[in-house]
């Protein structure tokens, strides 16, 4: 079976960083850090293995790359699938529509 590296771009981190924040606030920190939990396994489970499995993000349009989306929760995964490698760009959150600002630099 193939293999997948995973890699974060900082912009995915922040995101990731913030909703936590924000489920701390609301949820508790356990529940938050239930959640981070969550999503890394969901993230792992998936995209080091079946990447291509997720659908085609809106994002995909503006771009050259494949751009694709993980649903997590009320979450979306926007990720760009290069060789054996998976770059995830943006971890959007339900107040997000579609993701205008990412990048990846070669």
């Amino acid at each position: 079976m193939k293999r997948y590296s995973v890699s974060f771009v900082p912009q995915a981190l922040d995101d990731i960083q913030n909703s936590y924040e924000w489920g701390v606030e609301v949820w508790g920190q356990e529940a938050a850090e239930k959640w981070l939990v969550e999503l890394h396994e969901a993230v792992f489970q998936r995209l080091t293995h079946f990447p291509r499995s997720c659908g085609t993000a809106p994002e995909a349009d503006e771009s050259d790359g494949d751009i694709r989306q993980l649903h997590f929760l009320r979450y979306r995964v926007i990720f760009e699938i290069r060789k054996k490698e998976v770059i995830v760009l943006r971890v959007a959150g339900p107040h997000r529509g579609a993701v205008e600002e990412y990048s990846h630099e070669n």
